[in-house]
């Protein structure tokens, strides 16, 4: 028993918590093309999340519609982000700063040109990815969806937690204190550092709380983990993925249709 009166946790089999992890984002972001039977259970819980957060296409509303200018970085005054090279990660980055500016909430980030990937997060085999930027928030680019989190979160002690899709919560700590979750089975890295300044967790589905977690800063909490509130940002973007080993890949973003 540990002590909270608990039986210990069982760490996973990595094969497992792989196959969780793919069906989790398998559902959460999928094309409805994909006529996969065992995920409709899934994605109907997250589209039923989704829904009370207001969805934006970065691709450009209809002729004659209001905004019908896509916006894209090179109307950005800052600038596009700092690119490493990595065509994934770049990618990844490049439309991160595309769903902040398509959702007119750069006031709340950093100035895009100061953007950069700082950790990869998490890769899956249809080329979700996640990435820590800055060290101060997370984005998620999936085959459909951006999702973006914010800069704040909610506070627990000197760590702050905050949504980054349905089904995954980020903990910022850019101050880089220890900190623990129980059950730790809620890292999507469970062998990451302690003190990393950005680390995810899974909640398993869409309508999972985060009231069954206890989160620890020794010293300066202990308690039960806050609600995260809502998605920071969260846009549409059907721009198709880069292929894993090219060189170069294209950021701009599509133009009206």
């Amino acid at each position: 028993m540990n002590e909270l009166g608990l039986p210990p946790t069982r760490q996973l089999p990595a094969e497992v918590r792989e196959r969780a992890l793919h069906t989790v984002l398998s559902g959460m972001d999928s094309p409805q093309r994909r006529r996969l039977a065992p995920l409709l259970t899934t994605a109907a819980a997250v589209v039923a999340a989704v829904t009370v957060t207001t969805m934006v296409a970065v691709s450009a509303p209809g002729p004659g519609s209001p905004g019908a200018e896509a916006p894209g970085l090179e109307q950005l005054a800052s600038g596009p982000p700092v690119m490493s090279g990595d065509p994934l990660t770049d990618n990844a980055l490049t439309r991160c700063a595309d769903a902040v500016v398509a959702r007119n909430r750069t006031a709340d980030y950093p100035p895009t040109s100061d953007w950069r990937t700082t950790e990869v997060l998490l890769t899956s085999p249809g080329g979700d990815t996640a990435i820590a930027i800055n060290d101060r928030f997370a984005c998620f680019v999936g085959m459909s969806n951006v999702y973006v989190s914010s800069t704040r979160g909610r506070q627990a002690g000197p760590v702050a937690i905050a949504r980054l899709t349905p089904a995954i919560v980020v903990v910022l700590n850019p101050e880089r204190h220890e900190l623990d979750i129980v059950p730790r089975a809620a890292f999507i890295d469970p062998g990451g550092a302690p003190d990393a300044p950005v680390q995810l967790m899974m909640l398993g589905s869409a309508s999972a709380p985060t009231s069954n977690l206890w989160l620890t800063v020794p010293g300066s909490y202990d308690g039960l983990m806050p609600d995260p509130g809502p998605i920071g940002v969260v846009v549409e973007d059907h721009r198709p993925m880069p292929t894993i080993g090219a060189t170069t890949t294209t950021a701009k973003p599509p133009g009206p249709r």
